[in-house]
């Protein structure tokens, strides 16, 4: 569905940058685009753009991105503006999702034909970044990393820790946190994005950033690390999974011999026994049970 949707959109991406060559046709949308700037306006979902985003990465196989997709097709639209920058050039213009790249995806795909749009135009790419951070953050966990290098991009554009701090009401030394972790290698970004369900903002805080790696090379062995120890613990799930009727199977023999409720976590090597009782006199025939 990804191959899909990127397809579908350098297609349109392609036809309307052809249409950008015919000013005079464009013109009359031009100017009610200028008048509409800071207004929230219905536009053509094939005229919008998707380039460069805070969000990196978005699953569209995705159980909570199908169930967008339903109720955007449910409710016949979107019901949340995106915010889209108008940028021009002469008489030329281009329209630019900065926030709502998720449900423009998801209209796309529900065959929605237009989207309710906030207009605007931004005077440097740190006005732009901080309206795709905040919007991320405020509807959706945005990953740690794509946090990262939002930060790194405001930082770029001439915000101080400090304004970053004060504008997204986060800690000075989280800020850095995640400054430092704007600037790992490349490869390390990547499995880090690639690999959301194992390297959650806790685990990159507590495991990674919270630490100083005396090269690259160290901190990529302790990313692969935490990777190959949660594929172990899938393992030993699984593992787990098949010998599912020890514990109960267990529990009704301890049962049947003491007569009180019983509940066993674990398997045949390591676990635990919990025996309820609900008075004194179940208690005596306990501990007369277990010294016999």
């Amino acid at each position: 569905m990804a191959s899909k949707i990127a397809a579908q959109s350098q297609k349109r991406k392609e036809g309307f940058l052809r249409d950008l060559h015919t000013p005079d046709a464009n013109r009359e949308k031009l100017e009610r685009l200028q008048a509409a700037i800071g207004k929230v306006v219905l536009l053509p979902i094939e005229e919008i753009l998707i380039e460069d985003n805070v969000r990196q990465s978005i699953d569209t196989e995705a159980d909570s991105f199908l169930e967008l997709v339903s109720s955007i097709q449910e409710n016949k639209g979107v019901l949340q503006n995106l915010i889209i920058e108008l940028q021009i050039n002469d008489d030329k213009y281009r329209l630019i999702c900065i926030a709502g790249q998720r449900r423009l995806l998801a209209a796309r795909i529900a065959g929605v034909v237009k989207v309710p749009a906030l207009i605007k135009q931004y005077a440097n790419d740190g006005e732009r970044v901080i309206d795709g951070l905040t919007e991320n953050l405020t509807r959706q966990d945005l990953p740690a990393i794509d946090i990262a290098e939002g930060y790194q991009r405001l930082l770029k554009a001439g915000i101080t820790e400090q304004m970053i701090s004060e504008r997204f009401d986060r800690q000075g030394r989280t800020v850095r946190k995640y400054l430092a972790i704007s600037k790992y290698p490349a490869d390390v970004r990547s499995m880090l994005r690639k690999n959301p369900d194992v390297f959650t903002t806790r685990v990159i805080f507590n495991q990674l950033a919270s630490r100083t790696f005396p090269s690259n090379d160290a901190l990529r062995e302790a990313v692969q690390a935490i990777l190959n120890n949660q594929s172990r613990q899938k393992t030993d799930k699984i593992g787990a999974q098949k010998d599912g009727n020890f514990g109960p199977t267990t529990a009704a023999r301890i049962k049947k011999r003491l007569n009180l409720k019983t509940t066993v976590k674990g398997d045949q090597n390591q676990g635990f026994v919990k025996v309820t009782y609900t008075s004194a006199e179940e208690l005596k025939l306990l501990l007369t049970q277990l010294e016999k």
